[in-house]
């Protein structure tokens, strides 16, 4: 099964792609409701969940339950697929495109608290050793794609 969407596929998200590289983890609708769900697996199976986790080989699996919501919903969109299910890709299509809108706030969040930290610590760095420093913290997040939105791209460029 190719990863390139079909022209007419529902599953394609804002960027017009869908791909088993988003990350699907938000756990809470937009009004903070969640349902607990218990699953028993074979120890090994757990361990290898607990051992990704621990090793933040995946930085979006910050919880053994954000690596599960995200295989559900890519699981999901694969049987709509196999089984041509209009129902399950409506409702896969539904999870994919919420959780991507949330991870997409929870990222610019995220942005917006690292550029006030780095402002804030360039205003109170004591020494110019310690001002460069943060400014090559800073183009090195840029560089990185910590920082990514154009408005705090250039909040920092004041700096830069």
């Amino acid at each position: 099964m190719s990863d390139a969407p079909s022209p007419n596929d529902k599953w394609a998200l804002e960027d017009g792609k869908y791909s088993p590289r988003n990350f699907y983890t938000t756990s809470t609708d937009s009004h903070g409701h969640s349902e607990a769900l218990y699953s028993k697996m074979s120890p090994y199976m757990k361990g290898m969940l607990s051992q990704m986790i621990q090793q933040r080989i995946i930085p979006e699996y910050s919880t053994v339950g954000a690596l599960i919501r995200d295989a559900v919903a890519h699981r999901l969109k694969q049987l709509a697929v196999e089984f041509g299910d209009q129902r399950i890709e409506y409702t896969a299509n539904q999870i994919l495109m919420y959780e991507h809108q949330m991870a997409r706030a929870e990222r610019r969040q995220r942005e917006e608290k690292l550029v006030a930290q780095f402002v804030e610590n360039l205003h109170n760095a004591p020494t110019e050793d310690d001002k460069d420093e943060i400014i090559s913290e800073m183009r090195a997040a840029v560089d990185m794609g910590m920082v990514r939105s154009q408005s705090h791209i250039a909040q920092l460029k004041q700096y830069l």
